[in-house]
């Protein structure tokens, strides 16, 4: 698997692409969990704390949750319209 050699050679697992994601977001978001925890091992970060938040709770990862919030990301940060982002997961 690609992200496998990636690791292996210490590549940047953090880098952000042309859309401001990286990594760890879009296996977040693919719902992809082989790869999700091979890049929490690597110390993997999100940019996009809100958004994977709301993923890591509407898709029951929970240990994703908790790693997050022990990184700091905030679970009551508030969206656009001034709601509470993880409400939205329901």
């Amino acid at each position: 698997m690609v992200i496998h050699y990636l690791a292996e050679k210490q590549c940047d697992i953090n880098t952000q692409g042309n859309d401001g994601m990286r990594p760890l977001d879009v296996a977040v978001l693919r719902c992809n969990l082989d790869i999700k925890h091979l890049l929490l091992e690597q110390n993997a970060h999100t940019c996009k704390a809100g958004m994977n938040i709301v993923a890591a709770i509407r898709f029951e990862f929970l240990d994703l949750l908790q790693h997050f919030v022990a990184m700091g990301d905030n679970m009551n940060m508030k969206g656009d319209k001034e709601e509470i982002l993880w409400h939205s997961a329901f």
